[in-house]
């Protein structure tokens, strides 16, 4: 992907990035520009960023950030700020292309295609004033076949009760071979808290008989995943609980473990665990459709999704779950 502003060529995963949704296009040469605030269009509150925009086929520049009077008025549906309510009202201006200014770049994994380029630029990064912009982006689908990996460790009890210790392997990618996105925090960390468990319980052996799932597909929709919840391996009655973990490399600001307001029993030995070794606080919420425990917990199977709070302290919650390995029994 290519962006330039006046004249100056932006450096790719260091002043921009295309947005995942973005369509293919080149051009810009001569196009209008109109700078339109934050993109808003609120007719009930008289708030209309687009009336300067005379002419079709124009390119908008649009800051990305809300005005926190906008975002505290509870009267105003959070809908019409998102920012796929902005493209959408791009479209209908006839847009050629959309320039959202941001605090930082960030990606996420495509789930459609819009049928204009859109790009994310750092606000701080635009040469100003902007008098000319051209680009040119490439956007398609490819498919391709992707797999879990699975591993199994033997309980001492003879018995078919298993524990599911999860992480997924798989991240955004990159563009071809300009910028890479490695993942190192979302979620090498998790893949190797797991990997880090199963070498652990291969010299400790567990009660329960151990299944450790690298799963992929997570940034796509949860999509590996929901396979497995779909063509289970194990018989997911006899599964007793299910540990997910996503983004655990740091901590300074303490533990998430979503599902805790579902278990509180099982809570309550973590958070035990948590305090006997000072590792900060154990937050907890109820599970929600955000990591691959979702679709397990929706076929009855007991989960906790564990990711860790800011910082550049890693292990805490490690630290937690391997001190204690007694504590891992389930009741």
């Amino acid at each position: 992907p290519e962006l330039s502003v006046n004249g100056k060529n932006l450096h790719i995963g260091v002043d921009f990035l295309p947005f995942a949704t973005s369509g293919s296009g080149e051009g810009g040469k001569n196009l209008p520009i109109y700078y339109v605030n934050s993109g808003l269009f609120i007719p009930n509150k008289k708030v209309n960023d687009y009336a300067t925009v005379k002419k079709s086929g124009s390119i908008l520049i649009i800051d990305n950030e809300i005005p926190q009077s906008v975002r505290n008025d509870t009267s105003i549906d959070s809908r019409l700020f998102s920012r796929e309510t902005r493209i959408e009202i791009a479209k209908i201006l006839k847009a050629s292309a959309v320039i959202f200014l941001v605090k930082k770049l960030d990606y996420s994994t495509p789930y459609m295609r819009h049928n204009f380029p859109i790009f994310d630029v750092l606000k701080s990064h635009l040469p100003l004033p902007v008098s000319t912009i051209t680009y040119n982006i490439n956007s398609k689908w490819e498919n391709f076949d992707t797999e879990n990996l699975i591993g199994k460790l033997k309980g001492t009890d003879d018995n078919d009760s298993t524990i599911i210790i999860c992480a997924h392997y798989d991240h955004n990618g990159g563009f071809a071979d300009s910028l890479h996105f490695p993942g190192a925090n979302d979620n090498a960390s998790g893949v190797a808290a797991m990997l880090e468990m199963a070498n652990y319980f291969k010299n400790t052996p567990h009660k329960h008989t151990l299944i450790f799932i690298a799963f992929s597909g997570e940034e796509e929709g949860l999509v590996g995943s929901k396979y497995f919840s779909e063509h289970p391996l194990v018989p997911l009655d006899k599964t007793i609980f299910l540990l997910n973990f996503d983004m655990v490399a740091s901590g300074n600001d303490g533990i998430m473990a979503e599902g805790g307001t579902n278990y509180p029993e099982i809570y309550d030995i973590l958070k035990s665990i948590n305090d006997s070794l000072a590792l900060g606080p154990l937050h907890k919420r109820s599970t929600t459709p955000n990591g691959d425990q979702y679709f397990l917990f929706e076929k009855g199977v007991r989960t906790f999704f564990f990711y860790t709070y800011m910082g550049n302290q890693p292990g805490k919650l490690l630290t937690m779950l391997l001190n204690y390995q007694k504590h891992l029994y389930v009741p």
